[in-house]
């Protein structure tokens, strides 16, 4: 369930955008529709990743590939790689460790760890 809710116009449409959070969300909302009871009332936009409780710890650095097609977290408590995908509008999670000292993201997203035990 969402603890905020923000409401933002869209200038010069009948629609309405909704922004929800934690976990992050975005959506469509056509008044008329929606209070007609219609379908199309209320579209999901794009949802955000799930928050992973091993993901809180501080951050200590960004790791990324030249291209930026893989990035990798490398946090107090492990970290992640990620792939990026979707002309960088999707990031989708690759691996994770629960130590590492430093990454090597390769190959589009290919995590080459060093002293890095996977999980």
């Amino acid at each position: 369930m969402p603890s905020h809710l923000c409401i933002l116009p869209v200038p010069g449409q009948p629609t309405v955008s909704l922004a929800t959070f934690p976990p992050l969300a975005t959506f469509t909302l056509e008044p008329l529709n929606f209070f007609d009871a219609r379908s199309d009332g209320l579209n999901l936009h794009s949802k955000g990743l799930n928050r992973v409780a091993a993901e809180e710890s501080q951050i200590v650095r960004f790791v990324r590939t030249s291209e930026g097609k893989g990035v990798a977290v490398v946090r107090k408590g492990g970290g992640e790689a990620w792939y990026v995908r979707e002309r960088g509008t999707q990031l989708v999670r690759a691996n994770r460790w629960i130590t590492a000292d430093h990454v090597v993201v390769l190959n589009g997203g290919t995590l080459c760890p060093m002293a890095a035990p996977f999980l």
